[in-house]
């Protein structure tokens, strides 16, 4: 078994969660990465002067069960942010979710699957903010390519048409609070984690 390090990164908010997409995204097998947690910077222990007995380590902090592992989505306005995962080159685009390779190619491995439930409903949620997040994470990410943004605001305009109430969509400076799932990620999702028999999908998601 190769060696082990303990590496420890300082890193905003924003930082934290593109740091749990890029896991996810890669799906790092038990062990390789034991432990993700957040400790507030002012917290961490200062460097001892010379001659002080050096402090004994700390236990090792336990999750929470309660933790809801995918953070909300943050604000639509963060295009300039650091992107972790590259898009490959020479590789086909994929015409719905934009990206080289499609972002379900290969099938992540933190995906699983269960047979049709009502509680599939919420499981095909988490996986859809999972998706989001990979794709944020991008470089360039496609959530803000013009041909997704057109597509974007054409589909807004139609929900609002159908129902006026989708306006609350839509955020100061002409942006949104949500996006729309594309239908390479629906279809996996959905075929994963199905609805019962006879019990029909939404439309386009947006999340």
């Amino acid at each position: 078994m190769a060696g082990r390090k303990h590496i420890t990164f300082c890193v905003t908010p924003d930082g934290e969660e593109y740091m749990r997409g890029f896991i996810d995204h890669f799906g790092f097998g038990d062990g390789d990465v034991v432990e993700v947690s957040s400790v507030p910077h002012s917290e961490h222990p200062q460097e001892a002067p010379p001659g002080a007995n050096p402090p004994q380590n700390p236990p090792e902090p336990q999750a929470d069960p309660q933790d809801d592992p995918l953070p909300p989505p943050p604000p639509a306005d963060q295009a300039g942010l650091a992107a972790l995962i590259p898009q490959a080159d020479g590789v086909a685009e994929c015409p719905r979710c934009l990206c080289k390779p499609c972002v379900t190619t290969p099938e992540p491995l933190w995906l699983g699957q269960q047979p049709a439930c009502e509680e599939n409903a919420a499981l095909r949620k988490v996986k859809y903010k999972t998706f989001w997040a990979t794709m944020v994470n991008m470089m360039p990410s496609p959530w803000y390519d013009d041909r997704y943004l057109r597509r974007k605001d054409q589909k807004l305009a139609e929900d609002i048409a159908l129902e006026p109430a989708a306006r609350r969509l839509v955020i100061a400076g002409g942006g949104t609070v949500r996006e729309i799932m594309p239908k390479c990620v629906l279809k996996l999702v959905r075929g994963r984690f199905p609805n019962p028999r006879g019990k029909a999908y939404l439309g386009h998601k947006w999340v």
